[in-house]
């Protein structure tokens, strides 16, 4: 992941706990991080990268999926980087 700064509408959703659709370290899809997050879907494919995407495959459409624990080390990390 390169050092880039986030939107500031990355960062409310570290205190979101609803971590329902993740067990025991699987994979979920855009829409699941999306209610995580409390974003859209679109939301979550623009940020991709930063959230911590893997790709299913190497085409245009290539699915993604995220370990939602994942998505929050990433946010808190970029959240204790930045200053608001």
């Amino acid at each position: 992941m390169t050092a880039r700064r986030s939107s500031p509408g990355l960062l409310p959703a570290v205190a979101h706990g609803d971590n329902k659709y993740s067990r025991n370290g699987q994979l979920v899809d855009t829409a699941a991080v999306a209610h995580h997050l409390g974003t859209s879907r679109g939301y979550v494919y623009e940020h991709a990268d930063e959230l911590g995407a893997r790709r299913l495959g190497t085409g245009p459409k290539a699915r993604l999926r995220f370990d939602l624990a994942g998505v929050d080390r990433r946010l808190t990390c970029l959240a204790n980087r930045e200053s608001w």
